[in-house]
């Protein structure tokens, strides 16, 4: 019997471990290793999606290169508003609070 060998190529061995460091941080985030809201788990998702993005150097796919550039941008969002308000933090100033999304929920006084 033979060994099995494997033909990989560093692109697609950087796809991996983009691929990898995808699931590590979502587990990481389901387990509450890490807040999904921290600059980690930002940080993490933003090497992911580089590495990917490299990976697709060897066999590129569009549909997988526009979600990448995606993650991307809202990492790199991410990572600076992490950033501001630990900035802001630094010199006593209160970062602005922005909420995207407001509830639904939210009782008619809440509304007038």
């Amino acid at each position: 019997m033979t060994g099995l060998a494997i033909d990989i190529s560093i692109w697609e061995l950087t796809g991996l471990s983009g691929a990898e460091i995808y699931v590590l941080g979502y587990v990481s985030a389901a387990y509450d290793r890490i807040p999904s809201q921290s600059i980690h788990f930002y940080t993490l998702r933003l090497a992911a999606a580089c590495l990917v993005m490299i990976g697709l150097v060897d066999a590129f796919n569009l549909a997988a290169a526009v979600i990448q550039i995606f993650f991307i941008a809202v990492s790199l969002v991410g990572v600076m508003r992490h950033l501001g308000r630990e900035k802001a933090q630094k010199l006593g100033k209160r970062p602005p609070s922005t909420p995207v999304f407001r509830t639904c929920h939210a009782s008619t006084a809440d509304r007038n």
